[in-house]
């Protein structure tokens, strides 16, 4: 793993390297909170030469007036999609004042996911919710009774649950114009892959796509849509190419619930012999820059992660701010772009 270096996180903190030097070798001249804030950036690049002394600095209670945003995660080796929204937070909470808690949640004996025994009000002013998909975990923040948003959620929490805002990426509208547009060029064999209980952005897309058949009138076929909850929510090969196998025929189009799974049956369809668009047209959703390399053809939705993160922050300070609000459900709505995977 490359190390991080002093005027990375000096940039990532807009602070001067020699505010950040000065942290690292306790030279004076910079106050507590600046330190704390320096040295939770170091831990959260993963630097490994911080002292026990200055870990247990940046972990002590939040003085009066200093006010705490966690980001709230679980899987550590996120994508460079996931990384660049916790990005945007980060700096859009230092330029709002406020500190940045990278908090990410790690299993416990009993296999089940604990928050810190610091994550409580008095040191969290509000929490930021951020690929968490599991319920217990969920709930488990709630009950702490900071004011909280999430990025997406899982669908029983957003039918069920009536604390905490979310934001959406609004994926039934733009997986509906991708499979309209589809229909519109003579398509009318379609499949569909993604874990629709897994996130409501995923049931949202599998709506969308649903609905574009049912208005054009093209029927469904079941044997050609994955949309059960395997252990990897069809993250990993082997579950997409496993299903895959099952088939004796593919059909004239697969919309994916994300690029992860477009780029997996493309593989598996090139090394089956078939071309895509020409046989099989093949669509995501995330517009992943990480694979442009491989597949950056791939017709997809794009999301400005900026924007994004500087959305969810202005979210939980409007919460910050005027606590009595309601509860909220915000859609974002991203852009199709369209590109060689679907040119049929």
């Amino acid at each position: 793993m490359r190390r991080v270096t002093l005027q990375e996180v000096a940039d990532q903190l807009e602070l001067s390297r020699i505010t950040v030097s000065k942290v690292i070798h306790h030279k004076p001249g910079v106050s507590v909170e600046t330190q704390k804030r320096v040295i939770r950036k170091l831990l959260e690049n993963g630097y490994d030469k911080l002292t026990e002394e200055q870990v247990e600095m940046a972990q002590k209670p939040q003085e009066p007036g200093v006010k705490n945003v966690a980001v709230v995660t679980i899987a550590p080796n996120f994508s460079e999609f996931w990384l660049n929204i916790i990005n945007a937070i980060s700096r859009t909470l230092n330029v709002e004042g406020y500190n940045f808690l990278y908090t990410i949640l790690i299993r416990g004996k009993d296999s089940r996911y604990g928050l810190p025994r610091t994550f409580d009000k008095k040191h969290v002013s509000g929490v930021i919710v951020v690929n968490v998909y599991e319920d217990d975990v969920i709930r488990s923040i709630l009950d702490l009774e900071i004011p909280t948003v999430f990025l997406d959620t899982t669908p029983s929490m957003f039918q069920n649950s009536t604390r905490g805002d979310v934001v959406l990426l609004d994926g039934s509208r733009s997986v509906f114009e991708i499979t309209n547009h589809l229909i519109g060029l003579g398509i009318s064999d379609f499949g569909f892959m993604g874990d629709i209980t897994y996130a409501q952005t995923i049931r949202d897309r599998w709506v969308g796509f649903r609905k574009a058949l049912d208005e054009r009138k093209v029927p469904l076929k079941p044997q050609y849509c994955f949309t059960s909850s395997p252990p990897g929510h069809f993250y990993s090969k082997e579950e997409v190419v496993g299903h895959l196998k099952k088939l004796s025929s593919f059909p004239r189009a697969f919309v994916c619930a994300n690029d992860f799974i477009a780029f997996m049956v493309i593989d598996y369809l090139k090394e089956r012999g078939y071309r895509v668009p020409r046989d099989v047209a093949v669509s995501g959703y995330d517009d992943i820059r990480e694979s442009i390399t491989a597949e950056s053809h791939v017709t997809t939705v794009h999301v400005d992660t900026e924007i994004l993160g500087q959305r969810l922050v202005r979210q939980i300070l409007l919460h910050l701010a005027a606590p009595e609000m309601p509860r909220e459900i915000i859609y974002i709505r991203p852009q199709v772009v369209y590109r060689q995977s679907t040119e049929v």
